[in-house]
């Protein structure tokens, strides 16, 4: 009896953790993609991807591949280093539909700053977003141009869905 009782405790507590379970994804940042080709080549520092221009800033779409499509995103996070002194780094997360009879209509959700400049690195956090079956989400963010030779750059992205 205490064995039976055993095993179906464990079958409870094995089962119902499924019930909290999320879907993370943790991306690098050179999975960004440059936005418009005028702007600068960004260089890769160690998965990272930053900004050498001096004078342009630079624009990158972020893909999130999501497998749990029916689901809201249940929050998530960019992590940057800022190092201009007066231009914040820009991250939105993004949920485009495009609606055949009018064209396209974007959801841009939870818009995320930098605060201050420096060598520390800062997570740019959001809360949930909601989505449905036919959106993909992505992280748009802008990189600031150099300051003194010290590059803005975006180190990783991270998106959590709830199941």
């Amino acid at each position: 009896m205490k064995k039976a009782f055993a095993v179906a405790a464990l079958l409870v507590l094995v089962c119902s953790s499924f019930a909290f379970a999320t879907d993370d994804f943790l991306y690098p940042g050179v999975m960004g993609q440059r936005v418009n080709g005028s702007q600068p080549f960004p260089y890769e520092s160690y998965g990272a991807w930053c900004n050498p221009s001096a004078t342009l800033s630079l624009s990158l779409a972020c893909p999130a591949p999501r497998d749990q499509v029916t689901k809201s995103i249940a929050n998530g996070w960019v992590k940057v280093i800022d190092k201009h002194y007066s231009a914040n780094i820009t991250a939105r997360v993004c949920v485009p539909y495009r609606n055949a009879s009018n064209g396209a209509v974007y959801w841009w959700n939870w818009l995320m700053t930098s605060t201050g400049s420096g060598p520390q690195v800062q997570h740019l956090t959001h809360g949930t977003v909601g989505t449905n079956t036919i959106s993909p989400a992505y992280y748009y963010v802008v990189l600031p141009p150099t300051y003194n030779g010290n590059a803005s750059c975006l180190i990783s992205y991270y998106m959590n869905e709830n199941n």
